[in-house]
């Protein structure tokens, strides 16, 4: 399969590109980058300036020196900002390949993944489709802009060309390691594309952290893209982090627990200058640990903060030896930051601006879900046969909530011809709302205390 490209004309590209040139590269390519389709103004490109269409539409040209590598703009993203990224198609083939996405660091553009990494020769003598996203910003920092546009790129590459769904890969280091992790940890609807595996060199991990331990021009860009200082807006800060790092925080909302069902690689020097990010680096791991989850750790002896300290085709390898991502997981906890998809639920929160955490748990043999130590969660939505379980017989469902409110459920996917017979709340009939239109039961708010329902199909 070919990509179209249309040429720039729309754009006026008048500065140099932020993204750091090596030297040595050819003339060519320099002129590209600082003067033509790769260049990228240090505060993105507003989509005020491109034309108006309904759906993603994109432009770009190939890469000068490069085989088989293009330079994207995708319009239309819905963050308010063009999205430019690099996309190496594998080759033909028969069968779906995997992809792999590599983040950028700070105050660098989405080139930073051709100039100084290894990632595009691997991912194209291994037949993988490589993607480096721009993420909105040079200094993107994992923010939700960056994160809308690069699902954007996933999801508009996803129907043109054949990607295994379900061997996504993601590389990042220093901020782009934070802003794999915290991607990675909020894009997990089962309809998306999601990570099958993530390598995470150095991270940024917790941006409270980043805040406490980085020079005014940094924190001038935090704040700028989180509304001010942690202090002020520690919810914005959180939920794009994966570790919460505020001093003031009671309880603090990591969202490394939705990468529980992630491996993970993290990757450091074992004297990088920036010791705030190797105490983060093993935080994460530890928390990770701590969750259930699956991750490793390597050191490498260098006193340096660098991509190269990281061994690319280790990673590769490693990635590649990875089990391919399951299409739906019978256990496991998320923390939700907003109403949407996450795992097998769909959440509507009773707050929006807080977090809803949640744990669920299923026992095929008893054909049961339990949904357990959720907090601002005002009704979710779930098809138990997705976690394999059945509209058959006696459905057991017990809610547990943490916050001494209610929780309505909405069970989906009904067949209509096994409607529900009976419906019982502790022991006792309950009133229920039955759909057969839309297959849906709908069990009410019943109190704030434990409840175990039973369901006669």
């Amino acid at each position: 399969m070919c990509i179209t490209l249309l040429l720039a004309t729309s754009l006026a590209f008048q500065q140099p590109s932020a993204a750091p040139l090596p030297p040595g590269i050819s003339p060519a390519l320099r002129a590209f980058v600082q003067s033509g389709p790769g260049y990228v103004p240090e505060g993105g490109i507003p989509e005020s300036q491109s034309p108006t269409t309904s759906g993603y539409w994109a432009l770009g040209a190939p890469v000068p020196g490069y085989t088989n590598l293009y330079n994207l703009e995708l319009h239309n993203t819905g963050s308010g900002f063009v999205e430019k990224f690099l996309f190496s198609p594998a080759a033909q083939s028969t069968h779906p390949a995997p992809a792999l996405v590599v983040f950028h660091r700070y105050s660098t553009s989405h080139f930073d993944a051709v100039f100084w990494t290894n990632f595009l020769n691997e991912a194209q003598q291994r037949n993988w489709h490589f993607i480096a996203p721009l993420s909105a910003f040079t200094t993107n920092f994992g923010c939700l802009e960056g994160q809308i546009n690069t699902r954007a790129v996933l999801e508009y590459l996803r129907p043109l060309y054949s990607i295994d769904e379900q061997r996504v890969y993601g590389v990042g280091f220093s901020m782009g390691a934070g802003a794999l992790a915290t991607q990675a940890a909020r894009q997990c609807d089962p309809s998306s594309l999601r990570f099958a595996a993530i390598v995470d060199h150095t991270g940024s991990v917790s941006l409270s952290d980043v805040y406490a331990n980085s020079p005014g021009i940094v924190r001038t860009l935090l704040a700028q893209r989180f509304g001010g200082k942690p202090e002020l807006f520690p919810f914005a800060y959180a939920r794009c982090s994966v570790l919460d790092h505020l001093p003031s925080a009671t309880a603090p909302a990591n969202m490394s627990r939705n990468l529980t069902g992630t491996p993970t690689l993290l990757w450091m020097a074992d004297h990088d200058p920036n010791g705030y990010l190797q105490d983060d680096t093993r935080a994460l791991r530890d928390q990770l640990l701590s969750d259930g989850g699956a991750a490793r750790m390597s050191i490498v002896p260098a006193s340096i903060h660098s991509w190269n300290t990281l061994d690319d085709h280790a990673v590769c390898e490693w990635l590649w030896r990875q089990a391919p991502l399951p299409a739906h997981r019978p256990s496991g906890m998320a923390l939700a930051d907003a109403d949407g998809a996450w795992f097998d639920f769909r959440i509507e929160q009773d707050q929006a601006g807080a977090f809803t955490p949640f744990r669920w748990e299923t026992n095929p043999a008893a054909n049961q879900l339990a949904l357990l130590e959720s907090e601002n969660l005002k009704r979710v939505h779930v098809d138990v046969q997705e976690l394999g379980l059945s509209y058959s017989g006696a459905l057991l469902l017990d809610l547990a909530p943490a916050d001494g409110t209610g929780d309505e459920v909405v069970l989906e996917g009904i067949p209509g011809a096994n409607p529900p017979q009976t419906v019982q709340r502790n022991g006792s009939p309950s009133s229920y709302t039955y759909d057969p239109q839309l297959g849906t039961l709908t069990l009410p708010v019943a109190g704030s205390s434990p409840d175990h329902w039973e369901i006669q199909f």
